[in-house]
């Protein structure tokens, strides 16, 4: 009987592919996974500046805050309230209430009314249009939609005129954006006015400042 006799590079060869098959049937190194793993330089890292910044935001008709990440879930307003804007400096929030501008310390506390208390009623103060809103059709002037300045100096917001629609026979629906210090004090500026009805022009939304500070954009 004869004897073969296996050459060295024949045997090489059968043992590096005998290594490659291991290797792909799962018996060499295998990566780790990143949930529970106990080596840290593959967890996923935690943003470490989320634990200094917050959010505001509307839940049923209430301001709440939280983290950045989601915890720490805080209440500060009863209800009836909209469009929170937190201050540059995050010590603030603006929010609307029954359609009037609100400031409220973002960790709590009493809010305080900044649009003047005569907004609310429809006399001590002028009319948008006064040759389309007469004082015997004004109810309030509603504000909406609040927005600080990039040094936290001001606001700004949409302003309309609301009438009695009953009493009036001209419908039309006036509407504006105002300025005003962001500490509640002076009065308001009318920056830019409109009347959407009689223009045909799209109502203004969401006004807020240029980051230089020196325009109010729409």
């Amino acid at each position: 009987m004869k004897r073969h006799k296996c050459s060295l590079p024949v045997l090489s060869i059968a043992v590096v592919t005998l290594c490659l098959m291991l290797s792909i049937v799962g018996c060499g190194p295998q990566p780790k996974s990143l949930q529970g793993s106990q080596d840290k330089s593959l967890r996923v890292p935690k943003d470490e500046s989320l634990k200094e910044s917050f959010i505001a935001f509307v839940r049923h008709g209430q301001i709440w805050t939280a983290r950045a990440d989601g915890t720490e879930q805080k209440q500060l307003t009863g209800g009836k309230d909209s469009s929170p804007a937190v201050s540059p400096d995050g010590k603030t929030i603006i929010y609307t209430h029954d359609d009037t501008i609100f400031a409220i310390p973002s960790a709590g506390g009493n809010p305080v009314r900044l649009t003047p208390a005569s907004w609310l009623t429809g006399s001590g103060w002028t009319p948008l249009f006064p040759e389309d809103s007469p004082s015997s059709v004004l109810i309030a002037r509603d504000c909406q939609q609040p927005s600080f300045s990039p040094d936290g100096r001001f606001i700004c917001f949409i302003l309309f005129d609301a009438l009695n629609k009953a009493v009036t026979s001209t419908p039309h629906w006036p509407q504006g954006i105002a300025m005003m210090n962001s500490d509640g004090t002076g009065e308001p500026t009318i920056l830019y006015k409109v009347d959407v009805m009689h223009d045909e022009i799209i109502p203004i939304k969401c006004p807020c400042f240029s980051p230089d500070g020196k325009l109010c954009l729409r």
